[in-house]
């Protein structure tokens, strides 16, 4: 939502509900171009299985006013609540490390301030998945033919 001219509006890119069916971004309202003041958008995101975490990562792009995430911010929670642990609040301009949940669910929060505004952020997220075992021997397997080959 907006607040603008004494009304709050709503965006149709500003927060909702997630269930992963494949990998997917959340930005802020209109990325990459300036957000817009007074906003506050929620994003609740889930993993279809329960067993199952997320992975995000944020693009470098990443531009929110940066007076010690006091004014416009990014929130990660793991959980699906803001009760959840907080694993991050995050501003600036440097971009976030890659963050793994460790439930089915993250949420992430962003809150902008009356005043200045940047860029903004996209986040993509996707379910993670482990490197396999047979992934992991075909690594090796390059390793030790590397390793003896030289």
């Amino acid at each position: 939502m907006i607040f603008s001219e004494s009304v709050w509006v709503s965006l149709s890119s500003c927060g909702g509900n997630i269930t992963i069916s494949s990998a997917g971004y959340v930005t802020s309202p209109g990325y990459p171009s300036p957000y817009p003041k007074s906003t506050r958008c929620v994003w609740r995101i889930r993993a279809p299985d329960p067993q199952q975490k997320i992975l995000i990562n944020f693009n470098p792009h990443f531009d929110l006013e940066n007076r010690e995430c006091k004014y416009d911010y990014v929130e990660v929670y793991d959980g699906d609540s803001e009760e959840a642990l907080m694993v991050g609040k995050f501003c600036g301009k440097i971009s976030p490390p890659a963050l793994l949940s460790t439930g089915n669910s993250l949420l992430i929060k962003f809150i902008s301030d009356y005043e200045t505004n940047g860029a903004g952020f996209s986040i993509r997220y996707e379910v993670y998945q482990k490197p396999g075992p047979a992934l992991f021997n075909i690594a090796i397997y390059i390793f030790e033919k590397r390793k003896f080959s030289m």
